[in-house]
Order: structure tokens, then sequence, then C-alpha cells
């Protein structure tokens, strides 16, 4: 009998340990190469990790340098196909169903118009991301809030799980 309400105490204490469960921060790794230093349609990437901003309460973003090989944009803060994405970060809409968003942390992440449950939505590849077109603002968001919003391609405002803002 003793053994039951041990298994019953640890269930329960088990369900409430679970539903305290916070959700993980977003990857921030940087984006990753597939062949040696080469992405998979063969542009050279080479990213460089200056430090970490340290906002406080946990929140720490890297500073990087991301080097894209088939960037031809000029940086403000570097040379042609460099990028200090924690300040650079952009979304361009490249066809009418396909955006490319850079993170802070320098992925670049794609949304795709879908058609789901009858409304058209913007969705990340992974799925992980929903993004929202309206005007010139596309704004990211996921499941458990953290939230990227980029106006005239540029980010302007990121919303973490906890509700901190950051503005640009």
């Amino acid at each position: 009998m003793k053994s039951i309400f041990a298994v019953l105490a640890a269930l329960i204490t088990g369900f409430f340990l679970l539903s305290e469960a916070h959700a993980l921060p977003p990857d921030l790794a940087p984006p990753p190469a597939a062949f040696g230093d080469a992405e998979r349609d063969g542009t050279l990437l080479v990213t460089d990790d200056v430090r970490e901003a340290d906002f406080g309460g946990g929140l720490r973003l890297p500073v990087r340098w991301v080097y894209r090989s088939n960037y031809q944009g000029v940086s403000f803060f570097g040379w042609e196909g460099f990028s200090l994405t924690m300040l650079e970060a952009r979304a361009v809409k490249k066809t009418d169903v396909l955006y490319e968003a850079t993170f802070l942390c320098g992925k670049v992440i794609y949304f795709n118009k879908k058609l789901i449950g009858g409304t058209w939505q913007w969705k990340s590849n992974d799925e992980e991301w929903t993004g929202v077109e309206d005007g010139v603002k596309f704004t990211v968001t996921r499941w458990d809030g953290w939230q990227l919003e980029y106006q005239g391609g540029r980010i302007t405002k990121l919303v973490t799980e906890d509700n901190r803002t950051l503005l640009w």
C-alpha cells in the first residue's frame, strides 16, 4: 500500500514540475555551414563572434560578424558581404510567397506563404516561427512569445518570452 502512495505522490509531483517547464530560448548559435565554410548553394559563409551583449536578467545576445559571399549589400559597420547581425538583421520579400529573414544571431530563416485552415499564413520552413506581413512591416513570432519586428526590411524590435523589449 505504501508503494502505491509513493508512486501516486511521484506522479503528482512530476505533473506539477512539468507544468512549470519554461520554453527554451531560440537557438542563437552561429549560422551553420553545410560543407566546411560553404552554404548549401556553394557560397562562402564565415562567422566571427565578437562578444555577447548582456542586457541583464539573463538576456544575452551574440554580437557577431557574418560574411556571406552572395550578399552584395554594403554594411553600415563593415564592407560588402559583411553584416553585424545584431544591428543589421533584415527581412527581405524575395517573391510573393517567400520571405528571407536574417535573425540577430546571423541565421537566415525562410518563410513560405501557406494556405492553413482557409487562410494564407507565413510559416518558417521548420514551422517554429509564424510571420505577419503588414505593409512595410514583417513580424515573426514563436509560440512562446519571442517576436522580431522588421520595418522597411530592417530589425526594429525584439520581444522575449518574458516580455522584455529591445528597440532599434
